[in-house]
């Protein structure tokens, strides 16, 4: 064999070992990336999330924290026979599965009732609307207190005897009273009954226009 061959035949070993050392790198950074992502990732294993119904947040970032969950305060509501500051909800629900790092966002109990802002519903809504929308703000309602007027016609509401506005903060769960016409007075009766009794008499003099109205 000549020395050219010779030459000839180790760079092409070497080219070949080249070759071969990069493909077996790249399968071993490869291989490491998939496990450290599987690892990362926690892949297949999954988490119970426990109850924390009335649990201290406190308690609950302790416990969560074991089990490397977050927790995040979304809302807070109240319930007076519980104590101030735990939990009243949770999402997501206890007993659902969710990966490490996973965030569960709860609902805690306010120290006082919150206040809610009344709608513009007096003079402006029926009855029957103004009890759907007080019920749906977490208002009770007394029977309503009927004064003369137009049947069911909302002229007023009441909390512990005195008036109230739209916009007047009252706290939540506390009972009102609505005020309401009992049908003594019809609008569109008395509107009738004015124009057919009213009579206009207009007096033009002196360059201006002078009139009276005559019931």
């Amino acid at each position: 064999m000549k020395v050219k061959d010779i030459f000839a035949l180790r760079k092409k070993h070497y080219v070949l070992s080249n070759i071969l050392g990069i493909v077996i790198v790249g399968l071993l950074l490869l291989t490491g990336v998939i496990y450290g992502l599987d690892s990362y990732t926690r892949h297949g294993e999954e988490i119970v999330i426990p109850n924390l119904y009335e649990k201290s947040l406190s308690d609950a970032k302790r416990e969560l924290g074991t089990m490397e969950l977050n927790v995040c305060v979304s809302d807070t509501g109240y319930v007076k026979k519980l104590a101030a500051g735990c939990i009243l909800d949770q999402i997501p629900e206890a007993g659902t599965k969710a990966k490490a790092g996973h965030t569960i966002y709860v609902v805690i109990n306010a120290s006082s009732s919150p206040y809610i802002t009344i709608p513009d519903i007096i003079d402006n809504s029926s009855l029957r609307e103004a009890e759907a929308r007080l019920r749906a703000l977490g208002f009770k309602l007394a029977p309503a207190r009927l004064i003369a007027g137009e049947k069911d016609w909302v002229y007023g509401i009441e909390y512990n005897g005195r008036d109230l506005s739209a916009g007047d903060r009252v706290p939540a769960g506390k009972e009102l009273c609505v005020v309401v016409g009992d049908g003594s007075t019809n609008l569109d009766e008395n509107l009738d009954s004015l124009n057919d009794s009213t009579q206009v008499i207009f007096d033009v003099a002196g360059g201006e226009d002078n009139f009276e109205i005559i019931l």
